[in-house]
């Protein structure tokens, strides 16, 4: 790079210190992500997929350092599949909420600050931005991180009553879910009068409850109409580590809600 006559300045890249920062700070902002998305039992896949996205983003940068415009796609590009490698989401509407929740996060620790101008850098050279003027984004910034939180808390605090994990055990399988204690879920089996338990079919299949038995046929009304579910006998689900129940009847639905994280709606009449 140029300097004054006889000078010459020269940009040192410290490969160790810039893989150590970025592993941090991902590992920081995926774990709180993964805490306010009541992830369990994530610490060794966000450790992992920290450092491998930390060792891809050095060795980008390191390459495309003189190739701005590249270096900032690559940057967009490393973030987005950083998420979708460690949450695994089942559809891009959940891509979206994790990677919202990450963004604001980074925006709270003041990340976003330092993304705005590596990325207005990498893009134009040198941004024209006064002292105030970032002064004026950070406070910008900081309140919609603000805001994000405070809404997604106040959601975590409302389902903190009615979300419950649950460990499913049948046919020699055995997993844990999130389940929803649904007050509304009155569902009752015409033929024993005992409460249904629904499921999700990932569940279902994931469990293999059509294996071994045929399939009882469950009537059910709901806003969304009417019809026929299937139902089977699960053998054990013990809630929270102490309800635990025996031969359950749970009916299968395509659909549990908005939340897809959630596998199980429990049933009043038999919880």
């Amino acid at each position: 790079m140029g300097g004054a006559e006889g000078y010459s300045v020269h940009e040192i890249f410290y490969v160790d210190i810039y893989l150590i920062l970025n592993f941090m700070m991902n590992f920081f902002l995926l774990y709180l992500t993964a805490i306010i998305r009541q992830k369990k039992r994530m610490g060794g896949r966000i450790f992992l997929f920290s450092l491998l996205f930390a060792g891809i983003s050095t060795g980008s940068a390191y390459i495309l350092w003189n190739e701005k415009a590249w270096r900032a796609g690559s940057a967009l590009l490393e973030l987005g599949g950083m998420v979708y490698a460690v949450f695994l989401p089942r559809s891009v509407r959940n891509w979206w909420r994790e990677m919202a929740i990450f963004l604001s996060l980074a925006l709270f620790s003041g990340g976003g600050i330092l993304a705005f101008l590596s990325v207005g850098n990498a893009l134009f050279g040198e941004l024209p931005v006064s002292a105030m003027g970032m002064l004026c984004l950070s406070v910008a910034l900081m309140g919609i991180a603000f805001a994000m939180l405070r809404r997604q808390w106040a959601a975590q605090r409302q389902n903190q009553q009615t979300l419950v994990w649950v460990d499913v055990a049948h046919g020699g399988r055995r997993c844990e879910v999130m389940a929803l204690v649904d007050t509304g879920n009155r569902l009752v089996s015409p033929y024993t009068g005992e409460g249904v338990w629904i499921v999700s079919e990932e569940l279902a299949e994931r469990m293999a409850l059509s294996q071994d038995s045929a399939p009882i046929y469950i009537p059910f009304q709901s806003l969304g109409g009417s019809g026929l579910w299937e139902a089977y006998r699960l053998e054990r689900a013990v809630v929270e580590g102490k309800m635990a129940y025996e031969n359950i009847l749970v009916a299968v639905s395509p659909h549990l809600g908005e939340m897809e994280e959630i596998q199980m709606i429990l049933n009043i009449m038999g919880s």
